[in-house]
């Protein structure tokens, strides 16, 4: 049961000489030659890219001679560490609590947990019922480490199982995982490069209902689309927040003008102004035209975050729907889709809500829209004309109760599912963040960028931050990530 210093039978470890870097001249010149072979190959899109006017500098011309002469090293190039027996000795020598577990060893023969061989601390564990010996890492030698398993070609940039799995056999150190865990978690590489696998963190932030009807609305261009034999590309939705009531209008552009002006007359002029009106940040919603607007009726313009299409998620989510109905009833030339979009928006409007239980015309109004295949309604006589109106006001209270009550209900719900698996994202001020990038990255280009500084909190998800250049973007969580130091 005892481990006596000496009597161990251990097959020794023969230190290898170091492997050199250097490649043979053939191997490169003929790498050389196959991707100057493979460079002389040009795509139509390269024809295209190399006929524009470049910019002529000595600093572009002198790139390109360069890029052109030379050729890449090979991952194998890139030096390895020097992890011999010789370099492990020399570095336990210096370290200080190391040399105390030598020392106690020497002094008490029942240390079960380590062993020295050659002048070399192991640490013992057990493997698949088998007793094995792990270089106890020295502190100095620990980055080392994680730089030569984590981050060189050789390995690959992997997460945390697969550099823990590599290391395991080999090495020991105290508190080995949490240390690989932070090396792996302050990897700007990684926090640059990799594909989210988690669900983000940040939880549902639910929008309470309004009031009434027409009071908050969500507005959104849809398109552009197959020119319709009208001239129609593109489509202006605007929802009703409480009832779920659409309007939707074709048009040709969808410019700020347009917007202005069905805004006008399909909303304003007919139903009156909204308290509220979400959009997302685009041009034809950020204008001064808008603005004007906003001030002439005193109506509040709220912008949602930029790529968190959630904010607005009524008006985007029929978007999707209108979009499936109206393809069942286009030609073959696609080029009559408007023709069917005013009936399509009447069946939604007349159809059952899921979230509020009534359909969305009902709630708007505060009666039952008379459908063309619907049999005469019953028809009521009232004494008095002010008779219909207590009526309706009786009956469109309950209905708007009813609807708020299945909104907070379907909200509740929503969130539970949502927040499931998610975590607080805790950002506060000050805090440094990898912001992802959406529009005009190659496929082997960082998924991410940054780092960026958080200058202000909007809401637990909704952030103000501020890059190295002092440009501000607004960001959710969803698409942030913290940046850790080592």
């Amino acid at each position: 049961d005892d481990w006596p210093i000496g009597t161990e039978h251990w097959d020794e470890q023969v230190a290898k000489p170091q492997r050199t870097q250097s490649i043979q001249p053939s191997i490169l010149e003929h790498t050389c030659i196959r991707n100057a072979e493979i460079n002389a190959i040009t795509t139509r899109a390269q024809a295209k890219l190399q006929a524009q006017p470049q910019p002529s500098s000595a600093n572009t011309s002198s790139t390109s001679t360069t890029s052109q002469s030379t050729c890449s090293s090979p991952p194998m190039a890139t030096p390895l560490h020097d992890f011999s027996l010789s370099r492990i000795r020399s570095e336990q020598a210096q370290d200080v609590i190391i040399q105390q577990i030598i020392q106690q060893i020497r002094n008490n023969r029942r240390y079960e947990s380590f062993i020295i061989q050659h002048g070399i601390l192991y640490k013992l564990a057990y493997r698949d019922d088998a007793t094995i010996k792990l270089i106890y890492a020295p502190s100095k030698l620990i980055p080392e480490i994680m730089a030569a398993y984590h981050d060189h070609p050789l390995s690959g940039h992997f997460g945390t199982g697969r550099t823990w799995s590599m290391l395991r056999n080999t090495y020991y150190w105290p508190r080995m995982k949490a240390t690989i865990t932070s090396y792996i978690k302050s990897c700007d590489k990684c926090s640059q490069f990799n594909v989210d696998q988690h669900k983000p963190p940040g939880f549902l932030q639910p929008i309470q209902p309004p009031n009434d009807v027409f009071q908050v609305l969500g507005m959104d261009w849809w398109g552009p689309t197959t020119t319709s034999l009208s001239g129609n590309r593109y489509v202006l939705v605007i929802t009703d927040r409480l009832s779920g009531y659409v309007f939707a209008k074709a048009s040709p552009t969808n410019t700020a003008q347009d917007t202005a002006r069905i805004l006008m007359e399909e909303i304003i002029l007919v139903h009156g102004s909204p308290d509220t009106i979400i959009t997302d940040q685009g041009t034809h919603f950020k204008n001064e035209l808008l603005q004007a607007i906003s001030n002439l009726t005193g109506c509040k313009h709220i912008f949602s975050t930029p790529y968190h299409p959630q904010t607005n998620g009524q008006t985007e989510r029929w978007n999707s729907t209108f979009v499936t109905q109206i393809a069942k009833y286009c030609n073959t030339d696609l080029n009559n889709w408007d023709t069917f979009l005013p009936s399509i928006v009447y069946a939604y409007n007349n159809g059952i809500h899921s979230s509020t239980g009534i359909s969305p015309y009902q709630l708007a109004f505060g009666r039952r829209q008379r459908h063309p295949f619907n049999p005469p309604a019953t028809t009521f006589v009232f004494s008095k004309p002010h008779d219909y109106w207590t009526q309706v006001i009786q009956y469109r209270n309950a209905a708007l109760k009813q609807a708020k009550q299945h909104i907070i209900h379907q909200q509740e719900q929503s969130k539970i599912r949502f927040d499931k698996n998610r975590t607080h994202p805790n950002f506060v001020l000050g805090d440094l963040v990898w912001m992802k990038i959406f529009v005009g990255r190659h496929k082997l280009e960082a998924r991410y960028t940054g780092p960026a500084r958080i200058i202000r909190i909007l809401s637990p998800v909704s952030f103000i931050v501020e890059d190295e250049h002092l440009q501000q973007f607004q960001v959710h969580s969803n698409n942030i990530r913290r940046v850790y130091s080592r």
